[in-house]
């Protein structure tokens, strides 16, 4: 591959020491020092002593409401330093905007009297405001309930529900007609809160008489995230944050929950594109506005320069260059709408990645790598061909009905459990292919690769020191993991366990997803380039350093990338993509459901469309089927013949479902108090699944197990027969 400028800038030593001062001048500014600092801003409010931001796009208008001298109150957008009342409906008296998409157009409610001559009331009507300031009823609330609007996404897809957060409703746009969301029970019960541009959205359903479950809706569809709570918001990368009581939450669809540092009854409100949180905790009965940056929280209120004074009580949105608002305690005492901006600024921002990139060296093959050790393969003779027995030929035609699945013959079953770590730390995110099991490590106080050969039962260290190492996968003899030099620059590294040699497969982009494989020695992943940029499917070749667009470009962001067997597979949301690497040809399935967790085998791609429905699509024939299996189930992993799956709901329990017989086994079940984390790997060739077990809640101390499956008693016995009758047929 031709060297571009920027890779033989940063091989030129000449170059490194040029801009190592402006660089570290830089890095000592922004990074050393810890998080962000701000620079605060009041909103003007002199028609009265209130007001709240509820949202900001990326171009800096944020939009909200403030109180009037009256009592009455009014939606506003800010920007620059001006804010704008917006209209009102015909006969409305007041108003409120609560989303903003990049085009300017927000939604919210306004207030007007209904009713005939014998009864009079303030009707609550959702409304959306376009960019030139003209308003629009969307027609909602025609049963008389109050209706509010929440959010609208780039394609101007409206969501919202009554004023009390109940009857989710949704728009395809503001001159089209309401549509109902229907809960998990068939009804509509529950409430839309925010909506992304692939269309997903996020609230609450009905799930029992006296419960509800987050839910994600999709083409209308409700799809349960396991666990009650609040949803607030969802980015274009499909995350959630919220609050599932008492904790505030971020909730990935490749990663599950993610549990956020927490202070007291901390809510989590909004989120943005490179994974920032904000939102607020209490602190003795006082509220203070808080961002979560990598998991960490941190008071808004601590981290002002040249503050004007008063009090941060809480943060409601962020857009994609850091830019929060929400409201708080203005010095005079006033309750007002807040713009915190980041510094640096963007440029200052970009200053910093271009110096960090110089900087980087094409790294060095270790000097004492850790090779992957290998069995010696037993040596055999030629030996004579042995003439079949009836039994034998009945033998084989068994295993021709039942389709020689990975256990050979016969049903399987769940052997022993090992346990192949035992730190203080977490050991997390395991990954399996053949002998060896690779994870995240914590030994050391941040994320490390460590490695176990499962023959040798030897533990070796893949990749320490340095910047934290996450998510790791291994394929074959390659192993890859995540490290993020800062918000909005993510890298993919591999290491070839064989040679030693470490391969840098994408050295920059703003957000990589936690899903790769390789086939062969080509990696597979998706990657955004640039902060508006689409997220696309990109393959890397370790031994040409070729670096390819498979597919991207399209509105849905193509994400979960999985190569296996041949065959390419990711996720569109409603889409599943195909690549047929053999004949270079991609396609474009739509399968009418979510696509996610996707794993691929032996030209299926298995997927979760619901969450007791396992869907398994097949590539060659393409014909899609879908299994009902019991529990609430969830992280399908597919090798062979098997899928495995966890079940959400209890996280004690891990499944197999064997497609050749379709048999459903239980491979584990945690004993009482025990937890089971949700990464999961499966290599059927080698019969084993690998997981993470956790003792309880607290997300500190986990451990590495691997659970052996083997062909039940009864099989083994048919095998064992036969090769008896071999025996005695050739000593005859």
């Amino acid at each position: 591959m031709m060297k571009t400028p920027m890779v033989s800038m940063m091989r030129s030593w000449r170059w490194t020491c040029i801009l190592m001062p402006l660089f570290t001048l830089v890095l000592t500014s922004a990074v050393a020092a810890g998080p962000t600092e701000y620079r605060l801003e009041w909103l003007e409010t002199r028609w009265g002593d209130s007001g709240v931001a509820y949202d900001v796009n990326n171009a800096g208008q944020v939009v909200g409401v403030m109180g009037l001298t009256a009592g009455d109150h009014v939606g506003f957008v800010w920007q620059g330093g001006t804010v704008r009342l917006l209209n009102t409906l015909a006969g409305g008296l007041n108003s409120s905007a609560h989303g903003i998409n990049e085009h300017g157009q927000i939604v919210g409610y306004c207030t007007r009297l209904a009713g005939g001559t014998s009864w009079n009331y303030t009707k609550w009507d959702a409304v959306m405001w376009d960019a030139d300031g003209s308003v629009f009823d969307l027609g909602w609330g025609h049963d008389h309930a109050n209706t509010v609007a929440y959010d609208i996404n780039n394609a101007g897809q409206i969501v919202g529900s009554d004023e009390m957060g109940w009857n989710p409703r949704y728009s395809e746009d503001y001159l089209s007609p309401e549509q109902l969301l229907p809960d998990l029970r068939g009804n509509s019960e529950g409430g839309a809160a925010a909506i992304n541009d692939a269309g997903i959205i996020v609230g609450r359903a009905r799930s029992g008489d006296w419960s509800s479950d987050m839910v994600r809706w999709f083409r209308g569809r409700p799809y349960s995230m396991g666990m009650p709570g609040f949803p607030a918001d969802i980015n274009e990368l499909g995350l959630v944050c919220g609050t599932s009581s008492p904790r505030a939450f971020l909730w990935d669809p490749a990663r599950g929950l993610l549990p956020l540092e927490n202070a007291n009854h901390a809510q989590a409100i909004g989120l943005n594109n490179v994974e920032q949180v904000v939102g607020y905790f209490d602190d003795h009965g006082t509220t203070r506005a808080c961002l979560w940056q990598d998991g960490a929280i941190h008071d808004l209120n601590t981290m002002i320069v040249d503050s004007p004074g008063g009090h941060l009580q809480d943060a409601r949105a962020i857009n994609d260059h850091g830019v929060i608002v929400g409201h708080g305690t203005d010095p005079s005492g006033g309750d007002r709408p807040f713009v915190l901006t980041p510094i640096p600024e963007p440029a200052a921002l970009s200053l910093l990645v271009l110096g960090g990139a110089a900087m980087l060296r094409r790294r060095r093959t270790a000097a004492h790598s850790h090779p992957r050790p290998h069995a010696a393969d037993a040596t055999r003779s030629q030996r004579p061909a042995i003439r079949p027995t009836p039994l034998l030929a009945a033998l084989a035609c068994l295993l021709a009905l039942h389709g020689f699945s990975a256990s050979l013959l016969g049903d399987i079953q769940p052997g022993r459990t090992i346990r192949i770590t035992d730190h203080v730390a977490k050991q997390k995110a395991p990954s399996i292919s053949g002998d060896i099991v690779v994870w995240e490590d914590h030994r050391s106080g941040q994320a490390e690769i460590y490695g176990y050969n499962l023959v040798t039962e030897q533990e070796f260290p893949i990749a320490t020191g340095g910047r934290a190492k996450e998510f790791p996968q291994i394929d074959g003899s390659l192993v890859m993991w995540k490290e993020s030099f800062n918000d909005t620059n993510r890298q993919l590294f591999c290491k070839d366990l064989d040679s030693g040699q470490v391969y840098t497969v994408e050295g920059g982009v703003t957000y990589l997803d936690l899903q790769y494989s390789a086939m062969g020695r080509t990696i597979y992943y998706s990657a955004q380039r640039g902060m508006y940029n689409r997220q696309c499917v990109y393959s890397y070749d370790v031994d040409t350093n070729d670096r390819r667009l498979i597919s991207g470009g399209t509105r849905l962001w193509h994400r979960f990338p999985e190569g296996k067997d041949g065959y390419v597979a990711w996720s569109a949301y409603g889409n599943l993509g195909i690549y047929d690497v053999e004949a270079d040809d991609i396609r474009d399935v739509d399968v009418g459901d979510f696509v996610e967790h996707l794993s691929v085998a032996r030209g299926r791609a298995c997927f979760l469309s619901a969450s007791n429905e396992l869907s398994v699509y097949d590539i060659p024939t393409q014909s899609l089927r879908t299994y009902m299996l019991p529990g609430s189930n969830d992280y399908p992993v597919a090798d062979g013949d098997l899928v495995i799956l966890m079940d959400r709901a209890e996280r004690k329990r891990i499944r197999a479902l064997d497609l050749s017989t379709e048999q459903l086994f239980d491979v584990y079940v945690a004993q009482p108090g025990d937890v089971l984390h949700t990464q999961l790997e499966v290599d059927v060739s080698g019969m084993r699944v690998v997981w993470t077990h956790l003792l309880d809640d607290s997300y500190t101390k986990m451990d590495i197990y691997v659970t052996e499956l083997v062909p039940e008693p009864a099989t083994l016995s048919l095998l064992a027969l036969g090769a008896l009758v071999m025996i005695r047929r050739r000593r005859r």
